[in-house]
């Protein structure tokens, strides 16, 4: 994000808008200037998300299993994170447009919604973002600029604002080449991220995600030298544990019997998001399932 552009964008603005400005109008004073806040702000995420960035990352995600509020409270702090970044985002709108600036706030953002749902870092952004029901910022910055824009904002406007962003990230995410399992789950992200109730955790973020107890996955990360599933001997991917593994069969049975109807791929989330009853029965279902899993992968390996 150049900062020339945004010295630009202001002054224009300021220009526009006639008369100059009162020296004792707290934004503008010399030292504690709009302008000033923009530096800070930049110097904090090119701190954040530069070579510096991992020690930050590692406290941010030691022991995903076991640290840190609920999904909620997790959820609230991460606002806290996407309105330091989106300061006066109607000034600067412009410089999201450079591959460089996105990626960088797309970074900071990252890890808090990594946070959020307790997931490994090896989860892309866009999943993550998903999952947690937070918009990529730069969708964020241009929401911003649209209600910055009106002569009026209320409720109902807000909620068109948001509207027409959810569509915007909804075609985004079609079209992602990223997390394909979870795209596989939530191919219409709107009533996922609508939806009232309902959180998730570490055990079923690893279902959602693929990114858990599942040796196609801990093979790509070094953990497992076969792809096999212990049990029966085929591809151990989210998949095959929930739908195909003989081992899990009884418990995928005893949920879409609880649900009344049979669960696949391409209806298990769209079920889970239609009412509080359904996310309890089968979130529930597939977090025993992790749980015994990840026991059993323990045993395996001792």
């Amino acid at each position: 994000m150049k900062l020339s552009l945004v010295r630009y964008a202001l002054r224009v603005a300021i220009e526009n808008r006639g008369g100059g400005l009162n020296q004792r109008q707290f934004g503008f004073r010399k030292g504690r200037s709009t302008l000033g806040a923009l530096e800070m702000l930049l110097a904090e995420v090119k701190r954040v998300t530069g070579p510096g960035s991992q020690k930050w990352c590692a406290i941010v995600l030691f022991d995903v299993k076991n640290a840190g509020p609920r999904q909620a409270k997790s959820k609230a702090l991460a606002g806290v994170v996407s309105s330091i970044l989106l300061y006066a985002a109607p000034i600067w709108k412009d410089a999201v447009r450079v591959a460089t600036n996105k990626g960088r706030l797309a970074s900071a953002q990252t890890k808090a919604t990594l946070r959020v749902i307790s997931a490994y870092r090896t989860v892309s952004n866009e999943a993550a973002q998903v999952l947690a029901g937070i918009a990529p910022i730069h969708l964020m910055v241009g929401e911003r600029a649209r209600l910055y824009g009106r002569q009026h904002v209320d409720e109902g406007i807000k909620k068109m604002e948001r509207a027409v962003t959810e569509d915007m990230w909804q075609e985004e995410w079609a079209g992602c080449h990223k997390g394909a399992w979870t795209r596989r789950l939530i191919a219409d992200l709107r009533p996922f991220i609508r939806r009232k109730h309902g959180q998730l955790e570490y055990y079923s973020t690893q279902f959602l995600t693929g990114h858990g107890s599942f040796k196609t996955y801990l093979r790509r990360i070094g953990k497992a030298e076969s792809e096999l599933c212990e049990r029966c001997g085929e591809t151990d991917t989210p998949e095959h544990v929930l739908f195909y593994c003989e081992r899990w069969a009884a418990r995928k049975e005893r949920m879409s019997r609880e649900i009344g109807e049979e669960l696949r791929v391409d209806n298990i989330m769209e079920l889970a998001c239609a009412s509080e009853r359904a996310w309890t029965v089968i979130i529930g279902g597939v977090t025993d399932i992790m749980k015994m899993k990840e026991e059993e992968l323990r045993r395996y390996a001792d």
